[in-house]
């Protein structure tokens, strides 16, 4: 969860702090605010509060602003509910609005399809893809991340993330891959096969979460693009992604 905060000062601002307390805990994280825009006298500041710090169903936090003399000023506390994750057969994301949750990261990002250039969406207007509109950067390490997803009930029958996806790539030196995670990004695990080349339309993959039910962590599932540092192509897009329990529906023929 990102923060962000207007701090002034008449003659200057010396420090920024975010303080963030979890649900039923009598301690306080620091995490020190950066300014992104504005000067020392008036700007604008951020910080993250990252996954390990969501615990419970609230989180708690307040901001500590220093001036050179180093007098403090202290926010009200706020207070932020907190939804552990997804669940299956609740959760379904076809990028037409509303992808609370997502991380975009790099050239990847949501919204609908340029006519002429990307491909035509699955279903609806919208998509995501590593930059709608033009082709994929070179030297890309790119990530979409999606929201946490909530396994922890250990009667599930099964979990399953299915999702639409389109790609063109120069050979295979520009490739995707998907990776599970359920220790916060620590060890990614990569599931299925490198996608490159040209995939000739939409494709429907399936990925098996089974073995994260009862995960006491959120489970996240990224789609991470790699690109080499010449012959740049059209990229990779995801659409139609569900999050289902119990699956008893066949995936498409390949």
């Amino acid at each position: 969860i990102e923060i962000e905060a207007r701090v002034m000062d008449d003659v200057s601002v010396n420090e920024v702090e975010l303080l963030v307390q979890p649900e039923g805990k009598s301690y306080w994280y620091l995490i020190p605010m950066k300014r992104v825009s504005g000067d020392h006298k008036d700007g604008v500041y951020k910080a993250t509060i990252t996954y390990d710090m969501l615990i419970g169903d609230s989180i708690k936090y307040r901001i500590r602003a220093r001036d050179y003399a180093g007098e403090a000023s202290i926010t009200p506390d706020y207070v932020i509910e907190v939804s552990f994750g997804i669940v299956p057969d609740e959760y379904m994301q076809g990028f037409e609005s509303n992808t609370v949750g997502w991380i975009f990261d790099g050239s990847w990002e949501w919204g609908e399809a340029v006519e002429g250039f990307d491909p035509v969406p699955y279903e609806g207007k919208g998509l995501a893809g590593t930059v709608l509109g033009g082709n994929y950067l070179a030297s890309s390490d790119d990530w979409l991340i999606t929201p946490p997803i909530d396994l922890r009930d250990n009667t599930l029958e099964g979990a399953t993330l299915r999702f639409h996806h389109w790609y063109n790539t120069y050979h295979d030196y520009d490739y995707g891959t998907i990776l599970v995670t359920n220790d916060f990004g620590e060890n990614w695990v990569q599931v299925g096969l490198q996608y490159y080349g040209d995939s000739q339309g939409w494709k429907e993959v399936v990925i098996n979460l089974e073995e994260y039910i009862g995960s006491s962590n959120p489970v996240f599932v990224a789609f991470r693009f790699v690109s080499n540092t010449y012959s740049q192509s059209t990229g990779w897009y995801i659409d139609n992604v569900r999050l289902v329990g119990l699956d008893t529906e066949a995936p498409l023929a390949p």
